[in-house]
């Protein structure tokens, strides 16, 4: 091949994708552009903001949008908001793109507890077990609403409950959180 031909083949794949953008499968999602792109950015940045039937709505639409989202929902991840993080770990549990997986499972020691915790629902929704150990982890949690969040989580994900009440009193709770992590080291024990 010519020079000028290699450059004209080496800019015609560049427009069209198919250079090496990074981590295979972690950047080669649908593009959001014009409106749309502009609807992603401002429901991203309005999470940080929003409880309650606004944030389910917008979280929904996110979801809703899907593929072309997820760029702007995977940066959203590093937002300052930890209301922001979370959030979008919710939508990107809700879409299920493995893709994210690498990204995600990053965000396991995210500071903020209730991100942690949406993080790890995340994956597991999507098949990934690293999430296990710290929803588990999560029954232990001194706030209330986390060791709640932590079980909904587990229960929905697993159809199991072993006894668990986050209401329930320290000792009582213990015991069932032995139980768990029992159950837990039984499934890593199958799949190694």
């Amino acid at each position: 091949m010519t020079r000028p031909l290699i450059l004209t083949v080496s800019l015609f794949l560049a427009g069209c994708g198919l250079t090496d953008r990074g981590e295979p499968g972690e950047r080669d999602f649908a593009e959001a552009t014009g409106f749309l792109r502009e609807e992603i950015v401002q429901r991203v940045d309005a999470l940080q903001y929003q409880s309650g039937a606004e944030l389910v709505t917008n979280t929904s639409r996110l979801a809703y949008i899907g593929e072309p989202a997820i760029p702007f929902l995977l940066t959203g991840l590093d937002h300052e908001s930890s209301r922001t993080r979370s959030s979008c770990a919710f939508v990107l549990g809700n879409l299920r793109d493995r893709r994210t997986i690498t990204t995600l499972r990053a965000k396991l020691g995210d500071p903020a507890l209730f991100v942690r915790y949406e993080v790890a629902t995340a994956l597991c929704a999507m098949g990934e077990g690293s999430g296990y150990p710290v929803l588990i982890s999560g029954l232990s949690d001194p706030e209330i609403r986390n060791r709640y969040k932590a079980h909904e989580a587990l229960r929905l994900l697993t159809a199991l409950d072993f006894g668990y009440r986050h209401d329930d009193e320290p000792e009582t709770r213990r015991m069932a959180v032995l139980r768990w992590e029992e159950w837990w080291h039984r499934m890593e024990s199958r799949q190694g």
